[in-house]
C-alpha cells in the first residue's frame, strides 16, 4: 500500500511520509470535527478508507455544529467509499475541519443508503508526516522512563 500512496505524488519526498495511523470504526462510531495539529503534522494528509463506506464532513475551521449537530448549510459532505483515498492539503487541510458524524445511515450514490448497525465496520489508514519536533521527547516535559516507572509503583502500592 505504501508504494502506491507514494506514487500519488501527494507527499513531496520520502521523509514527508513517516507515519501511518490505523483506526477501526464500528457501529455508528465517528470522530469529532478537527484540524490536524499543525505543530505535529506536515502539510499533506492522505486517508485510505477500507471495508465500508462512510460520509466525511468538512466544515469551516472553528465552526461549531448547530443545535443537535445540525448542518449550518455550508458543510461539504464527501462519500468515502472502500478503497478511496482522501487527500487533504492546502485550503482543505488548514481552513476546514473534518470529521465523521455518528449517523445511522450513509447515503450512497443512486439514492440508496447503508445502515450503520452493530455489524458495520470501517478501517482507515492515515498517511502523514510527523514533524521532527514531535518525534523527540523533551526531558523537561516528561519524566525519564525510570522515574515514571518508580512513581507508578509508588502510586499503585508495588
Amino acid at each position: 500500500i505504501l508504494p502506491r500512496v507514494r506514487e500519488t505524488g501527494v507527499f513531496e519526498n520520502a521523509s514527508a511520509l513517516n507515519q501511518v495511523a490505523a483506526n477501526e470504526y464500528q457501529g455508528n462510531a465517528g470522530i469529532s470535527s478537527h484540524v490536524e495539529d499543525i505543530e505535529c503534522f506536515g502539510a499533506d494528509l492522505a486517508t485510505l478508507s477500507l471495508v465500508e463506506p462512510v460520509e466525511l464532513t468538512l466544515s469551516p475551521a472553528g465552526q461549531r455544529p448547530g443545535s443537535a449537530g445540525a448542518d449550518h448549510g455550508n458543510w461539504i459532505k464527501v462519500l468515502l467509499e472502500p478503497r478511496s483515498l482522501l487527500i487533504l492539503q492546502g485550503e482543505s487541510r488548514y481552513r476546514y475541519q473534518h470529521g465523521i458524524r455518528r449517523t445511522r445511515t450513509v447515503p450512497l450514490p443512486g439514492g440508496g443508503s447503508r445502515l450503520r448497525r452493530d455489524d458495520y465496520r470501517r478501517v482507515s489508514l492515515t498517511f502523514r508526516e510527523l514533524l521532527p519536533t514531535r518525534r523527540m521527547l523533551d526531558s523537561g516535559l516528561a519524566d525519564p522512563p525510570q522515574e515514571r516507572s518508580l512513581r507508578h509503583r509508588q502510586m499503585h502500592g508495588w
